[in-house]
């Protein structure tokens, strides 16, 4: 019989998808040319950057799923979290929730989260990630096991290419550009509207500088 379509949607990588909705109330996914079996509740899909692999959340009597242009996992967990490709688009992480407690799982590893504030980053490879960690008050990047200087406030950028993290860091008077222990910039008054390029060799940022003046900072390797 006919369905109802729910959300619809198209992707920069030129792929289509939609959800549809049967009369039993069960929820199927459409990308492109394929079609998912019946769900009781499905995620929007994400797509890799080169547009030839996605992956998707679904739920199902059993319980989560995560359901990629490969194969199906199933997942011990009460909601479902992120799901980010790598930049050469060959791997990817997600995370779930299980409880109040947040893991995330890459090809090799499965880690609880602890404190993270804001979003998750992947490096380009697709086999490390990177969160700000939050603790009263205090601020730093945790890269894959490690944890950077502590800061009073960070505003995460995203991995330079060769797999350290990119950040702009407050210690309680002045701003700065990190790239891993590294500082890179001047010192400035404020820092805004980071941008990091999808290969990681160029990132930008608005500083201001005394008396209300302005400038446009590029750094590169």
């Amino acid at each position: 019989g006919s369905e109802e379509l729910i959300e619809f949607g198209f992707d920069t990588t030129y792929n289509w998808w939609a959800t549809t909705q049967s009369f039993s109330n069960r929820q199927r996914m459409h990308i492109n040319d394929y079609v998912s079996d019946n769900y009781l509740e499905l995620s929007k899909p994400q797509f890799s950057p080169d547009g030839e692999n996605w992956a998707f959340f679904a739920k199902d009597m059993g319980g989560w799923n995560l359901i990629t242009s490969e194969k199906e996992i199933q997942i011990l967990a009460d909601s479902p979290g992120t799901i980010l490709y790598g930049s050469d688009s060959q791997k990817m992480i997600y995370s779930f929730f299980r409880a109040d407690n947040e893991f995330i799982v890459s090809e090799t590893d499965t880690l609880q989260m602890r404190f993270r504030s804001g979003p998750l980053f992947i490096n380009n490879s697709g086999d490390k990630f990177a969160f700000v960690e939050s603790r009263g008050g205090i601020k730093t990047i945790f890269n894959s096991g490690k944890s950077s200087e502590s800061f009073q406030d960070i505003i995460p950028i995203g991995y330079w290419h060769d797999d350290r993290f990119a950040y702009a860091a407050y210690d309680g008077s002045t701003w700065s550009v990190f790239i891993g222990d590294k500082r890179v910039s001047n010192i400035y008054q404020d820092i805004s509207e980071p941008k990091i390029n999808l290969t990681g060799d160029y990132l930008a940022f608005i500083a201001t500088l005394s008396f209300g003046r302005y400038e446009a900072v590029l750094i590169s390797d």
